[in-house]
């Protein structure tokens, strides 16, 4: 670390990202073809990987686990149950896209 580094941390700061903690709790899971798979954190998700959704759909990219997309991906999945599978991964994380670009995951 150079001087200038150590200088600018013992700077007052509004905001030390180093040293946040949050509560976590388990990983959302659901069994489907007989078999439990478990969905990232959303708030886990980088930064860099939600700015690049143009669509809610994508989110599912960074939110399924490979697990899940490799069972998603070789098994039927009905309409409705996705939309379960969505509406219940949501209300767990609580969820709320009208609050986007606003704390929506916080």
């Amino acid at each position: 670390m150079s001087d200038d580094n150590v200088r600018q941390l013992n700077q007052k700061v509004t905001l030390n990202l180093d040293e946040l903690e949050r509560d976590s709790k388990p990983l959302f899971s659901f069994v489907h073809d007989g078999q439990r798979v478990e969905m990232k954190d959303p708030r886990e998700i980088d930064f860099k990987d939600l700015m690049t959704i143009e669509h809610p759909a994508n989110f599912l990219k960074y939110a399924l686990t490979d697990e899940a997309k490799k069972l998603l991906g070789e098994t039927e999945l009905p309409g409705w149950k996705f939309d379960k599978l969505i509406e219940g991964y949501m209300k767990y994380y609580d969820i709320d896209p009208s609050k986007a670009g606003k704390g929506w995951l916080s």
